[in-house]
């Protein structure tokens, strides 16, 4: 969903399967204006509309949204209606992803709030050596005087889209001394970056290059993202760690906010972020527990901890679609083979 400059709302379905041939597709399969209010009701009946339109009911996996709580409140709604027919796998539990660069969203920007006044005075300063053609050719000439070699020079951000300020924040950074040139020999130049405002992006922007990185993998079109999920969510978790007991204060306060947010969206999907790792050959369900046990420790072992989850949403996956293929008999055996811990993992270990 958004909205146009004439405060119109659109909303856009894209349909992802793998063909016949074993190749990935993607096809829009609805475009059209919602009329307001833009609640979960009204939502949830565009796109029922569209899925019994296409005949598609039965051949749903998941639904990828935003980071939303109308769209929490919709797909709710969407998932009741599903599950009443029959038509989804797992009960549904699977059915829900919230798109990962939508939750690295927020996550960055607890991240920002701890520096908001320096990227402020960065983005003031991007902004008057661009605003007019005679700036412009007079922060070329500090540039060659002091001699800083960069084909690209500093971007503007767009403040809503962390990983626009991460890329303003970065090329500024190599413009520093320019910058600092600047402020000693024009008079108008006001309010320019000092020093500890530019040590702080430095740290910030080490931080954010994870967040960075992580987004381009996971927004990827042209292969599968979901096996790559745990992983690049992974490394904001490594970072976490690594930085947790930091002695410097603006560290200390950047990572305690991430780690809030990371942890509260972490529980909201680690069934959707793991479970495509046991299904990846080259990992597995071993290497699952690995990660989980140095990660959490306790909360993923424990009775309701992350571990048993997993597995027992594996398990319940793999009878059902035991039954749809060889029938309610073999998926009964099945189950009894399943249903010890260690035969199970032992099973989608191995």
């Amino acid at each position: 969903m958004w909205s146009s400059n004439q405060n119109l709302g659109y909303m856009c379905i894209t349909c992802h399967f793998i063909d016949n041939e074993w190749n990935m597709q993607k096809r829009i399969i609805r475009f059209t204006q919602v009329r307001t209010p833009h609640d979960s009701i009204a939502l949830f009946n565009e796109i029922i509309k569209c899925i019994q339109d296409w005949q598609i009911e039965g051949k749903l996996f998941s639904i990828t949204v935003d980071n939303a709580s109308t769209n929490d409140s919709m797909v709710v709604e969407l998932k009741g209606n599903l599950l009443g027919k029959l038509a989804m796998p797992c009960k549904g539990e699977l059915f829900h992803f919230r798109c990962a660069a939508h939750i690295f969203n927020p996550i960055v920007q607890d991240g920002l709030s701890t520096i908001i006044a320096a990227i402020s005075r960065i983005r003031e300063s991007v902004k008057y050596v661009r605003a007019s053609e005679a700036r412009e050719q007079k922060f070329e000439e500090i540039i060659a005087q002091v001699g800083i070699v960069e084909e690209k020079r500093p971007s503007l951000d767009v403040s809503t889209r962390w990983n626009s300020t991460y890329l303003m924040l970065s090329s500024s950074l190599l413009f520093r001394r320019a910058f600092d040139s600047l402020d000693r020999f024009d008079p108008n130049f006001k309010d320019a970056p000092q020093f500890f405002d530019w040590e702080n992006a430095e740290v910030l922007c080490k931080h954010l290059k994870v967040f960075y990185d992580a987004t381009v993998v996971v927004s990827g079109t042209s292969y599968p993202t979901v096996t790559r999920y745990f992983h690049e969510f992974w490394k904001v978790k490594v970072m976490i760690l690594n930085e947790s007991n930091n002695e410097d204060d603006l560290v200390a306060s950047l990572v305690s906010k991430m780690d809030t947010k990371f942890q509260k969206y972490w529980d909201l999907q680690f069934l959707q972020i793991c479970v495509p790792v046991i299904f990846d050959p080259r990992f597995k369900l071993k290497f699952l527990e690995f990660r989980l046990k140095a990660g959490f420790g306790d909360k993923a072992t424990g009775p309701n901890g992350y571990l048993p989850r997993i597995k027992r949403t594996v398990r319940t996956w793999f009878a059902e679609y035991s039954s749809q293929i060889c029938g309610p008999s073999t998926t009964n055996s099945q189950e009894a083979s399943t249903s010890g811990v260690n035969v199970a993992g032992s099973q989608f270990a191995d």
